[in-house]
């Protein structure tokens, strides 16, 4: 009988496992999967596609609800480690923007939203959606960022560009037209107009705007709360200059924008 050479041996143990690693997570079964991917990179560190999977897995894992820091800093690190073995990829880079601002790592986080926003502009329309990647919500990402580094004026704009509402407070654009992160921006905006530039009534415009803009959407409605005391009624809002009415209008937009600020956080 013929001896396999040990480093056969191990080579094909090596990809033994990693086989296994794609049969559980094609069969949904993450938790082995992981545990799998780990062992197989163990013995293949240089495996890019392979990278990739694990660090989506783990990415997958610390959005479950109840998720401990932990399991994020493990899923940035992975996704870090796979985004050096990938770096063209764009739903790579997404991800990795996308964890650490839920980490707060706002410094380095800005750097690989740049380094998105120049991979994006330069990508076909196909390969943008194969990797999931919208223009928009490399917009909002910033804004976000601006958000945590208290450049109020900034993450104002590029949220209210988001929203067609008119930086001033005014009023909406006519012509604009809604794009797939009009509710993760309205939300946005209102957190910002409320405990940034402390105005409820037009976060509460921007509330409204959205639930007429995305009525199918049960997160406009949510952030509207209860419409007997977080908005006023209709009648109310257009019945004149009564003090009184204005000062309840006041109070009630406030109530509804600052659970809102609550929520969002």
């Amino acid at each position: 009988m013929r001896r396999v050479a040990p480093w056969a041996l191990c080579a094909r143990r090596t990809e033994a496992l990693g086989n296994l690693a794609r049969e559980r997570a094609a069969t949904g079964d993450t938790a082995e999967a992981i545990q799998l991917y780990g062992l197989y990179l163990k013995r293949a560190p240089n495996d890019a596609a392979a990278l990739a999977a694990y660090a989506s897995l783990l990415r997958d894992q610390a959005e479950l609800p109840g998720s401990a820091q932990r399991t994020r800093e493990a899923a940035l690190d992975a996704i870090n480690t796979a985004v050096r073995k990938n770096p063209d990829s764009l739903k790579l880079r997404r991800m990795l923007a996308l964890t650490l601002l839920e980490l707060k790592q706002l410094g380095t986080a800005r750097q690989e939203i740049a380094i998105l926003r120049e991979q994006a502009a330069a990508a076909t329309a196909e390969t943008l959606a194969a990797d999931g990647i919208d223009l928009d919500e490399i917009k909002l990402f910033e804004a976000r960022v601006c958000l945590g580094n208290e450049n109020i004026s900034d993450a104002a704009t590029l949220a209210a560009g988001l929203t067609g509402f008119d930086p001033t407070g005014t009023s909406f654009d006519a012509a604009w037209k809604p794009g797939p992160f009009v509710t993760e921006a309205s939300l946005l905006l209102a957190v910002i107009l409320v405990e940034k530039q402390q105005d409820p009534e037009a976060a509460q415009r921007v509330l409204e705007k959205l639930g007429e803009t995305a009525p199918q959407d049960h997160r406009a409605w949510l952030a509207q709360g209860d419409r007997g005391t977080g908005a006023a009624p209709e009648s109310s809002r257009h019945a004149g200059p009564r003090t009184s009415g204005r000062r309840g209008g006041r109070r009630r937009g406030r109530c509804a924008a600052g659970s809102l600020a609550r929520s969002f956080r």
